[in-house]
């Protein structure tokens, strides 16, 4: 079994992306993770199209108000974590994957 793990983290005190991970050749499910202590909203999205000029993201699942993880489990070339709405705090985000064959 040969995997190589990618990931990518970020942290925002507003609105806007918090970290964006390509997932071209990675293994299903991708997982979003996020932390902090924070009073807002964050989506995980997901895009087909990162490289154009305008992506398009469209969010997957439930959006994340507090604490936690969330697992994209269908194939998607990009996975990003976005705070669509702040008020306050630090909000962290992490987005990870495996690469290679199992």
């Amino acid at each position: 079994m040969a995997l190589d793990y990618s990931y990518k983290s970020g942290s925002v005190t507003g609105t806007g992306v918090i970290c964006s991970l390509g997932t071209d050749d990675m293994i299903m499910p991708v997982g979003a993770l996020v932390g902090g202590t924070f009073v807002g909203t964050v989506l995980v999205e997901v895009s087909n199209d990162p490289e154009a000029g305008s992506p398009t993201w469209v969010p997957f699942g439930s959006s994340l108000t507090a604490p936690g993880t969330a697992k994209v489990d269908i194939p998607v070339k990009a996975v990003r974590l976005r705070c669509s709405a702040y008020t306050s705090g630090t909000i962290e985000g992490r987005v990870s994957g495996a690469k290679g064959t199992t």
